[in-house]
């Protein structure tokens, strides 16, 4: 009997130092995933810090105005503006835009550039009333988007007169937008409405 109970002994002490093994095994694995998770996460883009830096060149502007001809944006070239990247669908765009059109018009914001992707019949009839001081175009894909560097929306950047980036950031309100203008109108590189958030 007593041989009997050491083997049964052995046997669980043999069982535990397996169960060990197996576990320290298991927790260098997980330090390599979180190794490898923290690679990825170096690598992804917070979407409220996309854009290009303040003080970058701006992009061409290669889109389709609505009425199908060719649109470079050159239009508001040299003097202060706003470029935005808005969808519809996206509930903070269908918001902002009317009201930005409405503040561009009524020249209480700068002229503005609305970029979207679809067709001009897919927007809602506030953001294609635009009468003069804002231009809606369309992109077939993301190529002026991703130019700018911008991944989320509503992104507005305001582009000074020597065509820079003087601020950038999501914004969801004619507030915030304004913000940005007046960061930009005062050189505060650092003010963009994607750092509040």
């Amino acid at each position: 009997m007593n041989g009997a109970l050491l083997v049964l002994v052995l046997l669980e002490l043999a069982a535990v130092l397996a169960l060990a093994v197996v576990l320290a095994a298991m927790l260098r694995s997980l330090t390599h995933v979180r190794a490898d998770v923290d690679a990825v996460r170096a690598q992804t883009r917070d979407p409220f810090d996309a854009g290009l830096p303040v003080g970058s060149a701006v992009p061409d502007i290669q889109a389709t105005a609505l009425d199908g001809s060719a649109y470079t944006g050159d239009r508001w070239r040299g003097s202060l503006r706003l470029v935005a990247f808005a969808h519809p669908g996206c509930p903070p765009c269908e918001d902002l835009i009317p009201d930005m059109i409405r503040g561009c018009e009524d020249g209480s914001l700068p002229p503005a550039i609305v970029i979207s992707r679809g067709r001009p019949s897919e927007h809602p009839a506030a953001w294609r009333s635009t009468a003069g001081r804002a231009d809606l175009v369309m992109e077939r894909s993301d190529d002026v988007a991703r130019r700018f560097d911008a991944y989320a929306t509503p992104q507005v950047f305001v582009v000074t007169p020597e065509d820079r980036i003087g601020a950038r950031g999501i914004a969801t309100t004619v507030a915030e937008v304004s913000e940005l203008v007046a960061a930009s109108r005062a050189g505060s590189r650092g003010s963009d409405v994607a750092d509040r958030k």
